[in-house]
Order: C-alpha cells, then structure tokens, then sequence
C-alpha cells in the first residue's frame, strides 16, 4: 500500500505537470488539450483505498491553480468537489469496466473543466477566460479517450495489477 505523498508519485505528478504544460499544447484538437494530472485522481480513486484520494486531489488541484489557473482557488475547488464526488460514486460502481472508468473520467473532468469555466465567467476581459464549451466538452473526451493508456501504464507503474490480482484471491480463501 502506497503513502499519499511517497517519492514516485510526487515524481510522477511533477512529470505529468510538465507534460500538462508542455506537451498536451502541442497535441491539441480543437483547441482543447488532454489533462494528464486529472488522470491521476482517476487512477487513484479506481485502485488505491479510499482515503487517498482527497488529500491527492487538493495537492494536484494546488499545482495547477499555481500554474495554469490565475484566479486563485478555483482549480482546487473544483477538483476537491468533483473528486469528493467521484469517491463517492466509484464506491457503487463496477470498477473492472472499461466503460465505467471511461464514463467516470468524461464526466469528472467535464464536471472540474464546467466549474472553472462557469467561474473564470465572472471575470471579463481576461484571455484565459475565453474558455468555450465547446473546448470543455473536447478536453473531456480527450481525456477520457487517453485514460485507458493511462491506467495501463500507472498500473506497471505501480505494480497495481498484480495486487489487485491477490486481494481478489485473498476474499474467495
């Protein structure tokens, strides 16, 4: 069982920043880019205990607002919120299902992706405000499209599938 805060995921969340910031502009659709960061939470809230999960999200919340957000605050509300919600409906879900997890991740990042959007509309003027709901709905597909991959590679990562293998085992003993 993982630490919150252990060496290799604090590693991997600052290479997921720096590909937030540096790569997924580079392989834009309609200008609407991937979350990689965002595909952590999901990846925690489907394979590691629960109570991981919020203090993960304040913290990749907390990154992004310092570095892509400039109303202070928001990102990391909106990602606390939605991840308080995803915990709670991962609990009473099939989690082994493709379309399950693709779901989930369409609608946590639309859901996250919706309250920055709605709230950056209260400050005019601003061009990183311009934000459309079209793009929100793209980067939600987006996202959601790449998290299989994702969730391969974190779990070879994090030698997740054989775990979840022996606890599996471990119920029917």
């Amino acid at each position: 069982m993982y630490r919150v805060f252990s060496s290799r995921l604090m590693v991997l969340l600052l290479v997921l920043l720096c590909l937030d910031l540096t790569v997924a502009p580079l392989i834009q659709v309609l200008g609407a880019q991937p979350l990689f960061l965002y595909l952590v939470i999901l990846y925690v809230a489907f394979y590691w205990p629960g109570a991981k999960l919020l203090p993960l999200a304040g913290l990749v919340g907390a990154l992004r607002d310092l570095t892509t957000s400039p109303v202070a605050g928001i990102e990391t509300a909106a990602v606390v919120l939605m991840t308080f919600f995803l915990h709670w409906a991962v609990q009473k879900m099939d989690r082994q299902s493709l379309l399950v997890k693709e779901t989930a991740a369409f609608l946590f990042v639309l859901g996250i992706e919706s309250i920055i959007a709605t709230g950056a509309a209260q400050f005019d003027g601003h061009p990183v405000f311009t934000m459309t709901w079209r793009s929100v709905l793209i980067s939600s597909v987006y996202t959601a499209l790449i998290s299989p991959l994702f969730f391969f590679l974190m779990s070879i990562l994090f030698d997740d599938r054989e775990r979840s293998y022996r606890q599996q085992y471990e119920l029917f003993r």
